[in-house]
C-alpha cells in the first residue's frame, strides 16, 4: 500500500517567538534576528499556514489548518484538488487519515520528525544577510535572506520575520527549477488549545497500517 505523506514544505523550516522584549526596535542587524528567533519560545500555535509552488510550469496550492500545544500537533491540508489530509502526532505516534479512503489509517510508530516550531536551527545552513524591515501582510518584519551554493546547485530563501512575535511567518525559496512559499495567517500564539483534537483512537472497523521505525531503515 503507497502511503503518502502530508506535504509540509518547510520547511519550514519552517517554521517559526517573543523571548524577554516585549517592544523590539524596528531596526536590528543580523545577530540581533537570529538570536530571537532561534531562542523563541511556542507553547501553544493555531492558525493557517498556505503553500504554494511552481516546478516545470505546473503550480500547487495546500492549505494547512495547523493546531499546536507543547511538541504535539494536528494539521488539516486541504489541496485545490479539494483532496483533505489530517494528520496527528499525539506525542508518540503520528496518524495520517485520508479523507479520500476512510477505509483505512496509517501510523508512524516513534517519528523521528522535527518540531515544527522549534527555532533552534533557523537560517541553517545557508549564507546569510539581513535586509532591513517592511510591511508585509500587514505586519511589520525584519528580513533576512539565505543563499546556499554546493555542486552547482544553488537555492535561495528569503524569511519575514514578525518583529512583535518572532515568528518567520513567510518564507519564499528559490532554485532554477523550483519556486515556493509558505504563509502563516489567522495566528494565535500561547493561547488555549482544545487538547482533544490532538488525540486520536482509530475506529474498530477501520484497518490500521503500522510503519515502525525499523521499517524506516
Amino acid at each position: 500500500m503507497k502511503i503518502k505523506l502530508p506535504v509540509l514544505t518547510v520547511i519550514l523550516v519552517l517554521i517559526f517567538l517573543a523571548a524577554g522584549c516585549s517592544q523590539p526596535p524596528e531596526e536590528g542587524n543580523l545577530d540581533y534576528v537570529l538570536e530571537n528567533v532561534r531562542n523563541n519560545s511556542i507553547d501553544t500555535f493555531t492558525g493557517v499556514m498556505e503553500t504554494s509552488s511552481e516546478m516545470d510550469g505546473k503550480t500547487m496550492e495546500t492549505i494547512t489548518y495547523i493546531w499546536y500545544a507543547g511538541g504535539r500537533s494536528r494539521t488539516e491540508s486541504v489541496d485545490e484538488e479539494q483532496h483533505k489530509q489530517i494528520t496527528i502526532f499525539d506525542g508518540t505516534d503520528s496518524w495520517i487519515i485520508s479523507y479520500n479512503d476512510l477505509s483505512y489509517v496509517t501510523v508512524i510508530r516513534e517519528p523521528s520528525g522535527f518540531d515544527m516550531f522549534d527555532f533552534t536551527n533557523f537560517g541553517e545552513p545557508y549564507e546569510l544577510s539581513y535586509r532591513g524591515t517592511e510591511t508585509v501582510e500587514g505586519r511589520r518584519a525584519h528580513v533576512v535572506e539565505g543563499i546556499l551554493e554546493k555542486d552547482g546547485f544553488k537555492e535561495e530563501v528569503t524569511w519575514w520575520v514578525d518583529v512583535e512575535t518572532w515568528l518567520p511567518f513567510i518564507s519564499e525559496n528559490r532554485t532554477a527549477l523550483y519556486t515556493g512559499k509558505l504563509i502563516f495567517r489567522d495566528i494565535r500564539i500561547n493561547k488555549e488549545v482544545d487538547e482533544s483534537l490532538l488525540e486520536y483512537t482509530p475506529p474498530e472497523d477501520v484497518y490500521v497500517h503500522e510503519i515502525f521505525p525499523e521499517d524506516r531503515q
